[in-house]
């Protein structure tokens, strides 16, 4: 049987976990809809109770101690149990609630979210919270339900739904190609124009191309494909992106004529414990569609 005292430190590691997860106090009590002078009051008492510092401050907030980053690993447990409790419902039990995603940044930048009012249509009672990261997601929490990223996300029993090659090209606006002669080849993109693209992109290109990086007219590298979109399409130079952001991006020109030797494989994941929620299989259905119509 639980105590009010076991009851009153799960509810403080979850408030540690959202401290850790937004590096902020504040966020975090804003993240849970709780007050500051709350989550303060949980906080303590869990430190109390252990005899431990949890957090310490920062520049920029807060962050884990050793002890803090060693409590936190039993919130996968209790987050596992949770899991299963949920798998108890009926496969045909009415499906409402919030799914939790997270996308690699570079992902959101591009991902068309073709079919979304079916979902919404067949699913009203389903509520999406999307959170986009700067890099590979850590799923090793459980915090999120559903990854879409271009590498596999960081966690223990994590599941590929579905997985595929997207080929990249060669992006540029019409101002540019009207200030600019458009390249003939690959050789003369290079020498004579500016790329911008992602890190991985580019050792890639200059793995197949085995580039003199002396010849390169300029190079922009960058994590973020909103970046790689935004200066491409205000004329900084030739950007390299997945080919189906040629579906959504108008202000950009696709150089069919030449081959990019770039791609990126794009992943839907999710935990094995959470996939087979049924309001997490509806949306990762949804998901599912659009890659494979990509």
């Amino acid at each position: 049987m639980f105590s009010k005292k076991d009851l009153t430190t799960i509810e403080g590691i979850m408030m540690l976990n959202a401290v850790s997860e937004h590096s902020s106090k504040r966020l975090a009590a804003k993240y849970l809809n709780v007050s500051l002078d709350t989550l303060d009051k949980y906080l303590h008492m869990l430190e109390g109770e252990l005899g431990t510092k949890l957090l310490i401050a920062t520049g920029r907030g807060c962050a884990l101690t050793k002890s803090g980053t060693q409590i936190l690993k039993n919130i996968i447990l209790l987050k596992k149990c949770i899991s299963n409790i949920y798998l108890l419902k009926e496969v045909d039990a009415h499906i409402c609630g919030e799914v939790n995603v997270v996308y690699d940044v570079s992902v959101r930048g591009n991902f068309p979210s073709s079919c979304i009012r079916n979902l919404f249509k067949n699913y009203p009672e389903i509520t999406l919270r999307i959170e986009s990261m700067s890099g590979t997601p850590d799923m090793s929490l459980i915090t999120h339900d559903i990854c879409l990223s271009y590498q596999i996300p960081k966690g223990e029993d994590l599941v590929v739904i579905c997985s595929r090659q997207i080929p990249c090209k060669f992006f540029a606006s019409a101002e540019y190609l009207k200030l600019y002669s458009p390249p003939r080849t690959l050789q003369d993109l290079i020498l004579n124009h500016r790329l911008i693209l992602r890190q991985d992109n580019w050792n890639e290109l200059n793995y197949f191309a085995q580039l003199d990086e002396k010849q390169c007219r300029g190079v922009s590298l960058t994590n973020s494909a909103f970046v790689v979109s935004d200066v491409a399409a205000n004329g900084g130079g030739i950007g390299v992106m997945p080919y189906y952001q040629n579906k959504i991006e108008n202000r950009l020109i696709c150089l069919d004529n030449l081959e990019c030797p770039t791609s990126n494989t794009l992943y839907l994941v999710s935990h094995k414990t959470r996939k087979d929620i049924p309001k997490v299989r509806a949306v990762l259905n949804y998901y599912k569609e659009i890659i494979d119509n990509l």
